[in-house]
């Protein structure tokens, strides 16, 4: 059995998560809005009696910032995210979800590729990652309620797996390590939307995962999102917002990534 270690932005998160809990109080007092509101229907995408699509194309802009392991050598990274132009080789995120009543799917798919020498604390080490993230799970919506003002939000629990490919490779001076490693991290989270006004959301997401839970899942793994959506048209949105990604991983003595993967996320939302 891993030891577990303390992690600060993950109890965060679970702080955030909590935070979101009272948020199911309406339902609890019986204001959920009936299920033929055309009003909640249109804002918030769901439930309604048929499935409902929606596809947001994405990009994030996010540094990277921990320590990395590769067999016997081990950098610290530090890449900004006002630093990815420079590391990036190529990015590509897709974000899918399809909803019927209360209960939804979703499916997020992200590849990353980048390489520098530049944000490492050694001297003549060259840095290439090759990323394969995708995320798969399920929903339930626990809270489709009024606010005082007559406005729209909902309070959903997510639950699901993410899976990590890295190919990684780390270069010092002429000695070169390779780590080819895959594995799936169990998560648990919480999704609050809540609409400001007409045309403008506010959006909240966290989940927390890994817990060492099998051999191969991550001792722990973190991510949160926040940020708000503008409603372009009745079937296009906006999302603007910050994402942060933390995962511990390890893998005997040949790869241990304690990795942070953070910053700005812009994407378009089109529902169906």
């Amino acid at each position: 059995m891993r030891a577990h270690r303390f992690h600060r932005p993950g109890v965060l998160v679970i702080g955030i998560m909590v935070g979101l809990l009272p948020l199911a109080e309406p339902a609890a007092r019986g204001q959920d809005l009936d299920p033929g509101s055309p009003t909640r229907n249109d804002a918030l995408g769901g439930p309604s009696d048929g499935w409902q699509l929606s596809v947001t194309p994405y990009f994030w802009f996010a540094g990277i910032t921990g320590d990395l392991r590769v067999r016997d050598a081990e950098v610290d990274v530090d890449v900004g995210f006002d630093d990815i132009w420079d590391a990036l080789d190529f990015g590509a995120q897709v974000h899918l979800e399809a909803q019927k009543g209360r209960w939804g799917l979703l499916l997020d798919v992200a590849y990353l590729a980048l390489s520098t020498d530049k944000e490492l604390n050694v001297v003549n080490a060259e840095l290439e990652i090759d990323q394969w993230t995708v995320e798969f799970g399920g929903f339930y919506r626990i809270v489709d309620s009024l606010d005082q003002r007559g406005l729209p939000g909902a309070l959903d629990v997510l639950l699901g797996g993410r899976y990590w490919s890295m190919e990684t490779q780390l270069d010092i001076g002429p000695l070169g390590r390779a780590s080819d490693n895959e594995w799936i991290d169990p998560f648990i989270g919480l999704r609050w939307t809540a609409q400001l006004t007409d045309g403008l959301l506010v959006l909240v997401r966290g989940d927390v995962g890994g817990f060492a839970l099998y051999e191969d899942a991550s001792e722990f793994t973190w991510n949160v999102f926040a940020g708000p959506a503008l409603k372009l048209s009745k079937n296009m949105t906006l999302l603007v917002g910050y994402r942060a990604l933390g995962i511990d991983h390890e893998e005997g003595d040949n790869f241990n990534a304690d990795l942070t993967f953070a910053g700005p996320e812009v994407g378009l939302a089109i529902q169906f």
